[in-house]
């Protein structure tokens, strides 16, 4: 009886390891890999403190995808050539950029989108 007791114990043991293990495993792949939120707002004027928080996201291997949040009504072309070249830079790198915008935020008013409106999501599309 005691032999069962102790051939119990030892499995049971032994399984609660594994299943330790197992839980570890999946909780520290689960923090390893992030998603990075970048915040774009106001008018773009300068692009300095955009572009290098996307520089670091490129070299940072737990950050697996970016996250461009666009909330802007415009500004600087060059700033925004600027924030582009770095999102080519992280495509470049294996990692995949999704855009989140108010881009179509004027139709709440009016049901039919401008030309301008539907220029713009053809083009976010094809890109």
């Amino acid at each position: 009886m005691k032999v069962g007791r102790t051939i119990l114990f030892v499995t049971l043991f032994i399984f609660f390891l594994v299943f330790i293990s197992v839980i570890f495993t999946l909780i520290s792949k689960g923090t390893m890999d992030k998603v990075a939120l970048v915040r774009v707002e106001g008018p773009i004027i300068e692009a300095k403190t955009v572009v290098e928080e996307i520089k670091g996201y490129v070299k940072d291997s737990s950050v697996r995808a970016i996250v461009l949040r666009v909330d802007s009504p415009g500004g600087s072309m060059f700033a925004s050539e600027q924030i582009l070249r770095e999102i080519q830079a992280l495509r470049k790198a294996g990692k995949p950029v999704v855009v989140s915008t108010q881009m179509l935020e004027s139709m709440i008013q009016s049901p039919m989108p401008t030309r301008a409106e539907v220029s713009d999501v053809a083009t976010a599309v094809y890109e």
